[in-house]
């Protein structure tokens, strides 16, 4: 039983970082295709960034600070260091959303560089969400499957498998599922299942 919730839980936080990689993945092919002339799909980049900007902040790394770093930190000091960076980027999540906001703004107010201030905020997001996901699974994920009792698995499989924010009400989890499901199929191939309009 034990193993099944440690398995479980792993198996949630890897997916909601898949589900995150995938959408950042679409953005940036989006930014490219801009780059080379093709016309920015406001509505679909505002599905993504709102995805962006609510899911990570709002779902998962409130789960991933309550079920794996405080956890961690009671049971060792081990890793003391990488938990205090991984939640000083955790709170850093209005800062990312803003600037990311401020970027698309201007791209939709087709202000002068927008698009290159565009391109320039989506690589900086994207950079620092990919060396903070790979921290996360190869520094915290290992030593949580060393450390965390079979209790602290229950736990967070539990907390990862309901995931949803009292605070926006209603069952949020489904409400991301749906606008992944979204950019999924407004986003055009290769990425996507929607047409590209060219």
């Amino acid at each position: 039983m034990a193993m099944q919730a440690q398995q479980q839980a792993l198996t949630l936080i890897k997916d909601e970082h898949r589900s995150l990689a995938a959408v950042i993945h679409a953005l940036q092919f989006l930014v490219r295709r801009m780059e080379e002339g093709k016309p920015a799909d406001a509505t679909l980049l505002g599905a993504i960034l709102q995805y962006l900007t609510r899911f990570p902040e709002r779902l998962h790394h409130p789960a991933e600070d309550r079920y794996l770093f405080a956890p961690l930190r009671a049971c060792s000091s081990e890793a003391s260091e990488v938990l205090d960076q991984l939640e000083l980027d955790h709170q850093g999540g209005l800062a990312r959303e803003a600037s990311l906001l401020a970027a698309l703004n201007a791209l939709n107010a087709g202000m002068s560089g927008a698009q290159a201030g565009f391109a320039q905020a989506v690589n900086t997001y994207a950079s620092f969400y990919w060396e903070h996901m790979v921290r996360e699974e190869t520094l915290i994920l290992p030593l949580a499957e060393r450390l965390l009792s079979p209790a602290q698995w229950e736990a967070a499989a539990a907390g990862f498998a309901a995931n949803a924010d009292p605070l926006y009400g209603g069952d949020t989890a489904q409400d991301f599922q749906a606008l992944f499901r979204r950019i999924v199929n407004q986003t055009p191939a290769p990425l996507g299942l929607g047409q590209d309009a060219r």
